[in-house]
């Protein structure tokens, strides 16, 4: 006998929301990864910047110019660090948010994955009941057909 459990369609639907969360949040951890490489990077041209301004100002000729255009550069990229871990602070709470959710998605799913199990306890139990209902009834048959067959042959001998 085939049992479905009556709830499939929404463990489903909500099977598939975690899977969609689930891929949403491992994109968003790629990004934010990504980024934070980036900042790495960003950070990593600051210190080459400063020790480049360094050697400018500890060489005999002095290039005002260039130390000048140093100087502008070393502040963009200052700009650009701010910017850049304004972004991954915006990254991260988007990284937790989606965690959150894909939280409650996995214990939406669990409940519903909790109720098919019980459903199917309750239908396999209840399968035993009547098929042990249907055993003691071909029992009780049998047990009737023979002492009727003995009775039977008591009678005529």
């Amino acid at each position: 006998m085939l049992h479905r459990f009556r709830l499939q369609s929404v463990l489903s639907y909500r099977q598939q929301r975690l899977d969609a969360l689930q891929l949403e949040l491992a994109r968003l951890e790629k990004t934010y990864h990504y980024e934070e490489a980036v900042l790495v990077a960003m950070r990593a041209r600051k210190e080459a910047q400063m020790a480049e301004i360094l050697n400018q100002q500890a060489s005999h000729r002095i290039d005002v110019p260039r130390l000048i255009g140093s100087y502008t550069y070393l502040e963009k990229v200052g700009w650009d660090i701010q910017r850049q871990v304004e972004l991954l602070n915006s990254i991260s709470e988007q990284v937790e948010q989606k965690r959150e959710e894909v939280k409650v998605a996995m214990q939406q799913c669990k409940v519903l994955e909790n109720l098919r199990e019980r459903d199917q306890r309750r239908f396999t139990e209840w399968l035993n009941r009547v098929e042990a209902a249907f055993v003691d009834e071909i029992a009780t048959g049998r047990h009737n057909r023979r002492r009727l067959a003995a009775e039977e042959g008591d009678g005529l001998a």
